[in-house]
């Protein structure tokens, strides 16, 4: 009820169609493409800190312990499992192309990644036939 509190109704059809989960539940949804996504990962993200004195106002300072995990860096955990859908694309090719160290800002000027998009794009694109399917 954020909108109706912050006086933002007008914005509810905008939010409506944004926010919130995404059906992928029929042939429909999933356009005649074939999918090359690539992701970063195993990079040091900080997960938290170690403060057991906490106080209010406390800041976290250069002494301060934190706590780090191999992850992804900006929520990238989220975008990864997501593009996973489109697995469920039938007779298209679906790859998803896994960098390691790499961070999601690195990645559109990572050269590896931009030769292996250079030749998907120059691939034959798949062909299916719709015949007899819903």
């Amino acid at each position: 009820m954020f909108h109706c509190d912050a006086g933002l109704q007008p914005l509810r059809p905008i939010a409506d169609h944004y926010i919130g989960f995404v059906e992928f539940d029929d042939r429909a949804h999933f356009p005649n493409v074939d999918v090359y996504a690539e992701k970063g990962s195993g990079i040091q993200t900080q997960i938290g800190a170690v403060v057991p004195n906490l106080t209010v106002g406390q800041v976290i300072g250069p002494n301060t312990l934190l706590i780090l995990a191999p992850g992804y860096i900006n929520q990238e955990d989220i975008t990864n499992l997501a593009v996973g859908v489109w697995r469920s694309m039938k007779c298209f090719h679906f790859s998803l192309t896994d960098n390691p160290n790499v961070n999601h800002f690195e990645l559109s000027g990572n050269a590896n990644v931009l030769t292996r998009l250079v030749a998907d794009a120059a691939r034959t694109r798949s062909e299916c036939s719709t015949q007899g399917e819903e």
